[in-house]
């Protein structure tokens, strides 16, 4: 798959909250081959809350056209994904938390379909302790290792 990606500031990092992200020209189409970088930086201590007002990207069976990714870094990592979306996959309140005090979403889009895109509030809150367990999980006839994250 070939992007070209267009000359849009989208690029953000915040250090203050709240605040809203939005896939650029929100609540209008979003335009094609786009690539956008939304860091939220927390101080020490405190964790990244996003939750999603409004969600319509372009649909597809695996999020390989448009798609957002969140990751519990300030980095995309893919070691740290919490996950990619499209389509309507997340519904009005979907809500996200960091473990630690940095959170990184990645908006993409390609050069065809397109449709009016997201917005999220972010959040920084107190922190929580967490624990990680990885554990094997039977998924549509396959094992698939998922890493579940406790509260302690």
């Amino acid at each position: 798959m070939y992007f070209h990606c267009v000359d849009i500031p989208c690029d953000e990092t915040f250090t203050v909250s709240p605040g809203m992200i939005e896939s650029p020209n929100y609540p209008e189409d979003y335009p094609d081959n786009v690539l956008c970088r939304k860091v939220m930086n927390a101080p020490t201590g405190n964790n990244v809350r996003l939750t999603f007002y409004d969600f319509v990207l372009e649909d597809s069976q695996e999020c390989e056209w448009d798609y957002v990714s969140i990751y519990d870094s300030n980095a995309a990592d893919e070691e740290l994904l919490i996950g990619t979306y499209c389509g309507t996959e997340l519904a009005p309140g979907a809500v996200f938390e960091s473990t630690g005090s940095d959170m990184h979403v990645l908006f993409v889009s390609d050069g065809s379909f397109h449709e009016k895109g997201f917005q999220a509030m972010f959040e920084f809150v107190p922190g929580k302790n967490y624990t990680f367990h990885s554990i094997v999980s039977p998924r549509e006839g396959f094992l698939s290792m998922i890493k579940v994250i406790c509260l302690v």
